[in-house]
């Protein structure tokens, strides 16, 4: 009898055990019961009861994390010997589990044939590393929305600002993903989990990101040395606040592309910390500069599900560089989005708002026909920041009166498109 901890309600464990004690005593059968005494529950008084009368002997069924990744992962898995490192690094010892691992890196390690070691090595820890979030939060591991916040460099800041005395030890599987060398979650790893959650490929990303990340072939090298600097605050004693700061700074210089926002941010705001401050804010204008080419990143807010960008400065010069990277959004393809209306680029309204009278009067002369009308309700919609839905109005205003006051027919035209325009007795006057 297999998973008896799992027998429903309307039988109890002195039903299963009467019934265990039946068929030895009075049908002379032998009876193997195969259970997992954890997870007993409220039947476990009743079984340790009945199990001196009825079990002759017990026998331990008990693997370490090593034994059970051998028997889990068959001889055809994808990167095995990967796989068996990193589920011993994990602690995970439930089979089932361990399946689950194999039948993902079957799904997606063909999509990494052919392309770099780091990328595969990627791929098997958070393979790993999902599976025990997905799979083991009994053993503690977060959720899969809280993993996708996680971040090592910032929980080592938030540390250092807390009371020693009265801050809790990490829990252990924080101490689990740092055996892994997890710090945190990226795209490809988002990518990952998505297809792990829902159990196939398309609509996932994996494939894009695949391509996107082997065209940084440097990657893990460069993630390694700024990790490696990291590593001489959380590990060293005899590193002096200089040279630490030091090593920083040459990792960001050469690092800067595979750094993410939150972790400049944590970089930098303790170098303010140390009295850098000079140094904390080259190293911002550095990675400024080196990420020009995803000028995305720079819209922090929107990725707050990775975590707070909270220094002044690296704030301020996000923005500024965002608004920068938004000026090569023209005006026309701002009008076509508007028109099609199939999808939105928050850079909408701020080139709306940047437009001078004259070049919404050339835009509207360029749209006429039958898709003018909706051109000028959709701008006069749009959705901004107030100061820049300001500036759209008074502009529109502006390119309105011009228009309108070049002919009679005009001025009918402007008042349809629901304008108050001054009557022409005002206009004299």
């Amino acid at each position: 009898m297999d998973d008896i901890e799992r027998h429903s309600k309307t039988v109890s464990m002195q039903d299963v055990m009467g019934l265990v004690s039946e068929l030895k005593e009075q049908s002379n059968c032998k009876v193997i019961l195969v259970l997992n005494e954890d997870n007993l529950g409220g039947s476990k008084e009743e079984f340790d009861r009945y199990s001196e009368k009825v079990i002759d002997q017990k026998l331990q069924f008990s693997l370490t994390s090593a034994e059970a990744a051998k028997l889990g992962c068959s001889a055809d898995t994808p990167l095995r010997d990967l796989a068996l490192d990193y589920i011993e690094r994990l602690e995970i010892s439930n089979i089932r589990v361990i399946k689950k691992i194999e039948r993902n890196l079957k799904m997606l390690a063909p999509g990494l044939e052919g392309r770099s070691v780091a990328l595969n090595k990627n791929l098997v820890v958070s393979v790993c590393v999902f599976a025990a979030v997905l799979y083991e939060q009994s053993r503690g591991f977060p959720s899969s929305k809280d993993i996708l916040k996680y971040n090592s460099f910032s929980r080592a800041l938030e540390r250092v600002n807390q009371d020693r005395r009265q801050a809790e030890p990490d829990p252990h599987w924080v101490t689990l993903l740092d055996r892994c060398e997890f710090t945190n979650v990226d795209e490809f790893d988002e990518a990952i989990l998505k297809a792990m959650e829902s159990g196939y490929l398309p609509g996932s990303g994996f494939e894009e990101q695949v391509t996107a990340y082997d065209m940084v072939a440097r990657r893990t090298e460069l993630e390694a040395k700024f990790s490696a600097a990291w590593r001489l605050f959380h590990d060293r004693l005899d590193v002096s606040a200089e040279d630490l700061v030091k090593a920083w700074s040459e990792a960001i210089d050469e690092a800067a592309v595979v750094i993410n926002p939150v972790n400049l941010n944590s970089t930098v705001r303790l170098m303010r910390e140390l009295g850098f401050d000079g140094e904390a804010d080259a190293a911002i204008e550095t990675y400024i500069e080196q990420r020009k080419a995803t000028p995305k990143i720079f819209d922090i807010d929107h990725q707050s599900r990775l975590g707070d960008v909270d220094d002044p400065r690296f704030r301020e010069r996000c923005f500024e560089e965002l608004h920068r990277s938004r000026r090569d959004f023209t005006l026309k393809m701002a009008a076509d989005m508007i028109i099609e209306n199939k999808e939105w680029d928050d850079a909408i309204p701020s080139t709306l708002a940047a437009a001078s009278p004259d070049e919404m009067i050339a835009l509207l002369k360029d749209y006429q026909g039958p898709r003018l009308n909706g051109l000028v309700e959709g701008i006069l919609r749009a959705h901004g920041t107030p100061e820049e839905m300001e500036a759209v109005r008074s502009t529109m205003i502006t390119a309105a009166e011009v228009i309108a006051n070049e002919s009679p027919l005009n001025r009918i035209r402007v008042r349809r498109w629901g304008f108050d325009l001054p009557s022409d007795a005002d206009r004299q006057a």
